[in-house]
């Protein structure tokens, strides 16, 4: 899988980053988010905040937004928060999530992408028990691997992959990779060490858990296990202590080298 990502790297697209598209320019200060969009439906709740389809009344495009659970919150706080960078400086690209623009409202921020289906986990539990067909396996992973590629490319790794974290659009044929509040700049000339608590558990690979360098390494290995998922319809590996995890690696690979 690892030499798959090099190799979409050297023949994929090279997408630009768009440098003159800083933060600031897709800010929106307003009083009254519903001045310009009508909320429509709850479409999730979870830790950070909560996620609502709504109605542009701009231009009556559909979007997604975003609410996130920081109270009082400044401007400059927003404006540096990681997954509002990250997909900045990232620009566009077709594999990941399109960031059209921050509001804040009485101090709270809610981050307006474009519309999404439901994320790939969903997809996979309308689809229960029946399994992706491999074509619609590989079909999905190459998008997945070539949004990969491209954010390690430009020196970012997202530590936080996972099916609940990869959106669906409405064809049901096209996937992006989306949540990159997890995610971290590296270079070879600064590594960082990591932290056990990032990465979901059921995707967490053994340089996590051993606490090593944060590498595209992780990423991989999340997707490996992604695939494992659409392929098998069930999370590979399953344990909640870090001793248990490890002897499932072990146990399936014969170790850890």
């Amino acid at each position: 899988m690892a030499a798959t990502a090099v190799a979409l790297q050297e023949m994929g697209p090279t997408y630009d980053l768009d440098l003159t598209r800083d933060a600031s320019q897709i800010f929106r200060p307003m009083s009254d988010l519903t001045l310009v969009f009508e909320m429509k439906d709850k479409l999730d709740e979870r830790s950070f905040g909560s996620v609502w389809r709504a109605t542009n009344k701009r231009n009556t495009e559909i979007a997604t937004i975003k609410f996130l659970k920081y109270h009082n919150i400044s401007w400059e706080q927003c404006m540096n928060m990681i997954e509002i960078k990250s997909l900045v400086n990232l620009g566009h690209h077709p594999n990941i999530v399109h960031l059209k623009e921050v509001f804040m409202e009485n101090n709270n921020a809610y981050l307006i992408f474009e519309n999404m289906d439901c994320s790939l986990l969903h997809l996979m539990n309308r689809r229960c028990p029946r399994v992706f067909q491999e074509k619609e396996v590989r079909h999905y992973m190459f998008q997945l691997l070539m949004g990969v590629a491209y954010m390690h490319q430009q020196g970012y790794v997202h530590r936080d992959l996972k099916s609940e974290n990869v959106l669906v659009v409405f064809d049901g044929l096209h996937v992006k990779i989306a949540n990159l509040g997890m995610a971290i700049k590296v270079s070879k000339s600064s590594p960082t060490g990591v932290a056990e608590y990032v990465t979901t558990r059921w995707y967490r690979v053994s340089e996590v858990l051993l606490g090593l360098a944060h590498e595209p390494a992780m990423d991989m290995w999340a997707m490996d296990c992604i695939m494992a998922e659409l392929s098998l319809s069930s999370l590979c590996f399953l344990g909640r202590t870090r001793r248990i995890k490890l002897t499932r690696f072990v146990g399936l690979s014969g170790g850890l080298v």
